[in-house]
């Protein structure tokens, strides 16, 4: 399976993972299920990496900072989630739990029922997460000019010029 197909796999499961946990009580089989899914792709991705970043610019998904170049449905529907929670940059760190997912879906889906629950416009989602005891997954905001270069300067030479093409288009788009 190449990254890309595992990035769209995780987003995927990712939207599946916050709708289900709106309709089904925490536990469920197949909200498990899809956790266990979840965990498989990110453990895969982090071979070789020590995290994940999925990342929002304007209307467009990122992955690890680089833009899809298709942005198919299960995309769009998990970049306009994470702006609508104020989300730019949500980054799986390597070491996250089972318990580290729950909480991340319980406060994307809005669970209002679950402990320690609070209302998301006094206290940013990155306090909530962090009051459960969440240090492996953390959501914020992009700074797409650090991230550029940190991108550029790890980036293969014959990739860079498609990623500045890519960068610059978003930029025209934006």
């Amino acid at each position: 399976m190449s990254t890309a197909s595992e990035y769209l796999g995780l987003v995927r499961h990712l939207m599946a993972a916050v709708n289900g946990r709106r309709i089904y009580p925490p536990h469920h089989p197949a909200l498990d299920r899809t956790l266990a899914r979840i965990e498989q792709v990110l453990h895969h991705l982090m071979v070789s990496r020590d995290e994940v970043q999925l990342g929002v610019l304007g209307n467009h998904l990122l992955a690890d900072g680089l833009p899809w170049e298709e942005q198919e449905e299960p995309l769009s529907l998990l970049s306009q989630e994470l702006r609508s929670r104020k989300i730019d940059k949500l980054t799986f760190q390597r070491g996250f739990t089972r318990a580290d997912l729950v909480s991340l879906l319980e406060v994307l889906a809005g669970d209002s029922t679950s402990p320690g629950a609070v209302h998301s416009e006094v206290v940013s989602l990155a306090d909530i997460l962090a009051g459960r005891g969440v240090s492996r997954i953390r959501v914020g905001h992009l700074n797409v000019e650090r991230e550029e270069a940190a991108a550029l300067a790890t980036a293969d030479p014959s990739e860079r010029g498609a990623y500045e093409d890519a960068v610059s288009g978003l930029a025209e788009a934006m």
